[in-house]
């Protein structure tokens, strides 16, 4: 592990040790915007997971990604440059769990460490906080007291911080007390912080940061794959597989406001991965075809900044039994193999087409096409034991299929058809198989 990061510390680890501070050039608090959508669900399902952690379901985790930041020893200060929207929402749970069960005189002390910086609506909020008596709903307590003003609610961070707190109080146990399992180096909810050079400038990575967005569909997808089935693999999100993928975050549209997020062409090749190879390679019937075209529907369109929430239990089919290996060896080789098989299709595709990987992962509507070659491309990887690849085979079997989807027109309604006659080869060496 690269000894910049610090992994699985809790919130209150942390906030015992350091302040934490969200800097001045970070955008309003979004987990807390209303949009009867994707934003609504994200809110839900995260304040379900953090609960679930502390109650101790199944033993279950809810890790919440990599923090970016520097620290200041001298100050014991930790800058927060990304994750802000994660902190915010920690700290909000946090604070209702102590005041909700009496216990807030014990560790405001600590929890005042968490501050806004030059917000100061944010701030006048935050310190308000600790002077709410619980008397009836936290909302009606909050903006009956003396001291709240009703002009905060013009701030979207003050706006955001009400609206959580509606939904952490809506789904607290009123049968358990949580403040022993919360209040804890080893509470279930953990992150991992990269640490930053102290006094590296954060401009470096505002355009990334200064977004403000929510907890990413990417972010969700990877914390909801690795707490269901627990592969042996989880580390390579923030490994080689990241390492990879950033490459596509570095080289997307330079007007795009996303182009150094590589959760975005993650999630891209994971959508299309999931429904062109694994779901219509060992699935069928009409309810993968709907799904199928959720899936692929599920681009960055235009100048947003994170593809559009899907459940996960659409994605739960594609990762039973074998699928989970199929998935981990398919990524592996795809990262192993991506320069030899871009030189090869560059070779021989037709020059009015793309290569077919960069479409899937950067365009916002790659065509059908690109769709069977991935999937053509797959199964050569399978039939070869997911070996590096050979570039004379590769090559013949790469013609093979340039010229089937060049006299083809494919569709939505035949690539499920086209992808099960690819799925009946069964030899790496096209041309001895035909």
């Amino acid at each position: 592990m690269d000894s910049n990061i610090k992994s699985n510390t809790s919130f209150w680890s942390e906030i015992s040790d350091y302040k934490i501070q969200v800097p001045y050039y970070q955008r309003d608090y979004a987990q807390g915007r209303i949009d009867n959508g994707r934003i609504d669900n994200i809110r839900k399902v995260f304040v379900e997971e953090m609960y679930g952690a502390i109650m101790g379901f199944n033993n279950k985790e809810c890790h919440l990604g990599l923090v970016f930041g520097s620290y200041d020893e001298n100050e014991k200060v930790f800058i927060a440059v990304d994750g802000q929207q994660r902190l915010t929402t920690v700290f909000l749970l946090h604070w209702y769990v102590a005041w909700r069960e009496n216990k807030l005189n014990d560790y405001k002390e600590k929890l005042l460490n968490f501050s806004w910086d030059t917000r100061s609506y944010s701030s006048q909020f935050v310190e308000l906080l600790f002077k709410i008596r619980p008397l009836g709903n936290v909302i009606d307590s909050i903006k009956t007291n003396s001291n709240y003003f009703s002009v905060w609610e013009n701030d979207p961070t003050v706006k955001g911080m009400l609206t959580m707190l509606e939904e952490i109080e809506k789904q607290y146990p009123n049968d358990i007390l949580l403040c022993s399992q919360l209040f804890s180096n080893d509470c279930k909810i953990k992150y991992d912080i990269l640490k930053l050079e102290k006094d590296s400038d954060g401009k470096t990575y505002l355009k990334m940061n200064s977004r403000g967005r929510s907890l990413t569909t990417f972010e969700l997808f990877k914390s909801k794959l690795l707490d269901k089935y627990k592969p042996n693999f989880g580390h390579k999100f923030d490994n080689e597989w990241l390492s990879f993928m950033i490459k596509f975050s570095a080289t997307r549209d330079s007007q795009s406001s996303d182009r150094d997020d590589p959760d975005i062409p993650f999630m891209n090749f994971i959508n299309e991965y999931t429904y062109t190879y694994l779901q219509l390679k060992l699935k069928s019937g009409s309810d993968i075809a709907n799904n199928y075209k959720e899936f692929t529907d599920a681009k960055v369109k235009g100048e947003l900044t994170d593809v559009p929430f899907i459940s996960f239990d659409k994605y739960n089919g594609a990762f039973e039994g074998d699928c989970l290996e199929y998935f981990e060896k398919s990524l592996d080789w795809i990262c192993q193999n991506y320069e030899n098989i871009k030189l090869i299709d560059n070779k021989i595709r037709f020059s009015d087409s793309r290569f077919f990987i960069d479409a899937i992962i950067k365009d916002n509507n790659p065509n059908f096409t690109h769709r069977a070659k991935l999937f053509a491309v797959f199964k050569y990887a399978e039939l070869t034991g997911y070996d590096q690849i050979d570039t004379e085979l590769y090559e013949k079997w790469t013609r093979v299929f340039r010229n089937l989807v060049a006299n083809t027109d494919i569709d939505g309604s035949n690539i499920g058809g086209i992808c099960k006659a690819i799925n009946k080869i069964d030899n790496s060496d096209i041309y001895g198989y035909l």
